[in-house]
């Protein structure tokens, strides 16, 4: 939990914290619930979604704009 909280910002292990317990003892705000890992998303396998073809454009764009400075 101090690596989430104190340094590195990376989400803890699934079965150490829960989206509801870090928004009630605010941790986290309640906007940033659904940016949170939970252990249903990981039931499948962790399956990772393919970029559309226009959102891989904005992605290399913004990726090549964020590299430049």
């Amino acid at each position: 939990m101090e690596n989430f909280v104190g340094y590195v910002g990376y989400q803890p292990p699934l079965n150490a914290v829960s989206a509801k317990g870090l928004i009630a003892d605010e941790t986290i705000p309640p906007g940033l619930a659904t940016a949170l890992v939970s252990r249903e998303a990981y039931a499948n396998g962790n399956a990772y979604l393919t970029l559309t073809a226009p959102g891989e454009r904005r992605w290399q764009t913004a990726w090549a704009d964020f590299r430049s400075g």
